[in-house]
């Protein structure tokens, strides 16, 4: 697995150095704490108290990669 990240990374470091924008960033950053402990924790059971109960339960399902059928 190592020879073939060694051996992707150049180009890996060259594709993000012509596609980096401050707006990216910021998305991929914020973006990346949605499937953290602190959301699941904060913003997870925000989304039951305000009703969206359906929303909650599916985006909870599909992070956990679980394929749970809904009733």
């Amino acid at each position: 697995m190592l020879p073939l990240v060694r051996w992707e990374t150049p180009y890996l470091a060259y594709f993000q150095s012509k596609t980096r924008t401050p707006f990216l960033d910021s998305y991929f950053a914020i973006t990346a704490n949605l499937g953290t402990h602190t959301f699941f924790m904060i913003g997870l059971p925000m989304l039951f108290w305000c009703g969206f109960m359906g929303f909650a339960k599916g985006y909870a399902t599909w992070t956990c990669g679980q394929d749970v059928e809904q009733r």
